[in-house]
């Protein structure tokens, strides 16, 4: 009986971790379709909007190699 105990307790965990997990995953519905309606057109915004220009590592010189010896702690 008490082997019985011992795989009970793995089994509702998993079982409640599961219930959480679908719990947790559900698709909510937005609480006003005019919010749901102004987050979709402010998400659709953002996706068009161009990336911001990346800032270019200074340890990299223009020819593109990296360092004085051509890697990163290399002794000349």
């Amino acid at each position: 009986m008490d082997i019985l105990g011992w795989l009970l307790i793995p089994l509702a965990a998993t079982v409640l971790g599961l219930l959480w997990a679908a719990w947790r995953s559900r698709e909510r519905k937005p609480l006003d379709p005019e919010a749901g309606m102004d987050e979709l057109a402010r998400f659709g915004e953002a996706m068009r909007r161009p990336l911001p220009g990346l800032p270019r590592d200074a340890r990299h010189d223009d020819d593109g190699e990296s360092g004085p010896s051509g890697g990163p702690g290399l002794a000349q």
